[in-house]
């Protein structure tokens, strides 16, 4: 599955659940600005029935342009996503912050806000990963 900019709303939907998957691996590849998460899915939901399943799969976000992520357990240590979102424009955080950077040294912005998804992903421990990306891949 291919999400852009046109059906990035597809990541606020139970087309794509991915609640309760284990977060194994995070690598940043910086000279291709690819971000790629490693999850682990153990039981998937269909027509609200929950089945067991052993799936491994890769999240992977292209043309990265800026991604935080905290790692202080604050709700105890837990390594499940509880959510992932399509954050909305008028509550992106990442992207205004880019934009200020981008400033600091540029004359012009890139239109980041038209060509990027500002995403964020939850764990049940607390933490919190937010991407700014062009592009996500699902990829089994």
């Amino acid at each position: 599955m291919v999400i852009n900019k046109r059906n990035c709303e597809i990541i606020n939907t139970k087309e794509l659940y991915i609640h309760d998957d284990v977060f194994e691996l995070l690598t940043f590849d910086r000279d291709n600005k690819k971000l790629i998460l490693d999850l682990h899915k153990y039981y998937r939901i269909v027509e609200n029935q929950y089945y067991r399943v052993n799936e491994k799969y890769k999240i992977i976000f292209n043309d990265v342009m800026g991604f935080t992520i905290t790692s202080c357990d604050p709700w105890g240590s837990g390594e499940c996503v509880f959510d992932f979102i399509n954050v909305a424009s008028k509550d992106y955080i990442l992207i205004p912050d880019l934009e200020k950077r981008w400033l600091k040294t540029n004359n012009e912005i890139p239109n980041i806000r038209d060509n990027c998804i500002e995403s964020f992903i939850e764990f049940s421990s607390g933490d919190q990963l937010r991407i700014v990306s062009k592009e996500i891949v699902i990829e089994d």
